[in-house]
């Protein structure tokens, strides 16, 4: 089913030049995709997105404030299966699998995520530690 929209003259101009710098051939598929971008979404299914407000913009299910990196540990490394990750953390099972095969297809990136999340915890160990020894003295 086709959907139609009416956009005023400015938005349709601006709507045929993101087409143009977007390479896209229909309005249709460019008002799809700026949909997607805005709305953070950045794997095909649409359930895996990523917006600057939630997470600090890591990768996540959508609708919810899981992230792919958590996906990645309590599958790959404590070996939960699907559906115990959508018992434990009430996330719809499609969003796991999405959140899987973005792993499996980003996996670059989900080594620098954990690098980053292990430094983080030991810099925020070490300023606790600081602070609880001053607090003693």
């Amino acid at each position: 089913m086709t959907k139609t929209i009416k956009v005023d003259e400015e938005t349709h101009k601006h709507i045929k030049e993101y087409m143009k710098e977007h390479g896209f051939s229909t309005f249709s598929d460019a008002v799809e995709n700026a949909v997607k971008e805005a709305e953070g979404i950045i794997d095909e299914t649409g359930w895996i997105v990523s917006t600057r407000d939630t997470l600090n913009g890591k990768a996540r299910i959508k609708n919810t404030r899981i992230s792919v990196l958590n996906v990645y540990y309590w599958h790959f490394e404590e070996e939960l299966t699907i559906d115990e990750i959508c018992e434990h953390y009430y996330v719809e099972k499609e969003g796991v699998k999405a959140a899987i095969d973005y792993i499996k297809e980003n996996k670059e990136e989900i080594e620098r995520q954990k690098k980053e999340t292990e430094i983080a915890e030991k810099v925020s160990k070490e300023i606790a530690r600081e602070k609880l020894e001053e607090m003693l003295e």
